[in-house]
């Protein structure tokens, strides 16, 4: 329930800053990622949009619409009061909103973006916010249960509404060669000190199909084409977090064996890589994060059986 007249004015009296929960009907809530600035709280975390009452700001929810133009040039209908923090300090309003955060004109952080409460656990979230949440959706489902069954949302949705509810996710190909003693080649890259060792490879752009990406990031990351037709090796997995955003799709390929003649021929790109590399599979674990060796090591084992791996388990958490 919203609180009281009586709450409500002491929000007036005593909160400083006022925060946004933006929800959609799919049970989301738009969280915002804070950037690295001195002095900033919660760099890298995410948060909640809003910020300090103004001068100027004939309420608490004044605030919240100030802030919201000021900060992603959102305009919103409905601002219901929700909570105050237990320091008293802030103020927090329920907001309803089903847009795509994307075209939004951000100003300050980095990004905006939904997410399910049950994604929670796998980002790095202020304290305060994932309470915050948690504490609404709970409200939600409450409601939703006492809720008759003529009021529900309605099941159906044109087209290009229904596309905003669906998955996420990025998609990127790969292709795993080894020398002729099956030993596997990965590449040092000069970007990504997080993931410093990866099969050749990347993300997949607009229109493109699998075995084009692979085909293409071959080429301009070891000026080599590979062989085809495609054999599939693995499909792998990943749930978003704090690294990424998005869910992630990807597609491994054969290969097939280098000599050590094509091994030397290989012509690397240096705003990637500044390394081709060779070693028995075993002496990789020791140089990449667990969930790295784990995926290349399912699909070493895919290439020795002949039976293509799911790999679900690497993900973009910290």
């Amino acid at each position: 329930m919203p609180p009281s007249r009586h709450d409500a004015a002491a929000w007036e009296a005593q909160a400083t800053r006022a925060w946004a929960l933006i929800h959609n009907r799919r049970g989301e809530y738009l969280l915002h990622l804070r950037e690295h600035l001195p002095g900033r709280t919660g760099p890298g975390a995410w948060s909640l949009p809003g910020g300090a009452r103004e001068p100027g700001d004939a309420s608490l929810e004044a605030t919240v619409r100030r802030e919201l133009a000021e900060e992603a040039g959102l305009d919103v209908a409905d601002v219901e009061p929700f909570s105050l923090t237990q320091e008293g300090d802030v103020a927090t309003y329920s907001v309803r909103w089903e847009g795509d955060p994307e075209s939004l004109p951000l100003s300050e952080g980095v990004m905006l973006r939904w997410f399910a409460p049950a994604d929670l656990h796998r980002l790095r979230v202020l304290p305060a916010v994932r309470d915050l949440v948690l504490a609404h959706a709970a409200r939600r489902a409450t409601e939703s249960t006492a809720r008759p069954p003529k009021q529900r949302d309605a099941g159906w949705l044109p087209p290009e509404q229904y596309a905003e509810t669906v998955l996420k996710a990025t998609a990127f190909a790969c292709v795993y060669f080894t020398d002729e003693d099956d030993r596997p080649l990965q590449l040092h890259s000069v970007y990504s000190p997080s993931h410093p060792w990866q099969l050749v490879g990347g993300t997949m752009d607009p229109g493109e199909r699998p075995w084009e990406t692979a085909v293409r990031e071959c080429q301009e990351e070891t000026g080599r084409t590979p062989p085809g037709p495609p054999q599939l090796l693995a499909t792998v997995y990943g749930l978003p977090g704090a690294e990424w955003p998005y869910s992630t799709f990807g597609l491994v390929f054969d290969g097939g064996h280098l000599t050590a003649a094509q091994l030397r021929a290989l012509v690397l790109d240096p705003k990637e890589h500044d390394e081709a590399r060779v070693l028995p599979l075993t002496d990789w674990q020791h140089l990449m994060p667990g969930r790295d060796f784990r995926r290349l090591e399912a699909v070493a084992e895919a290439r020795r059986t002949g039976t293509a791996a799911y790999f679900d388990t690497w993900g973009w958490d910290t």
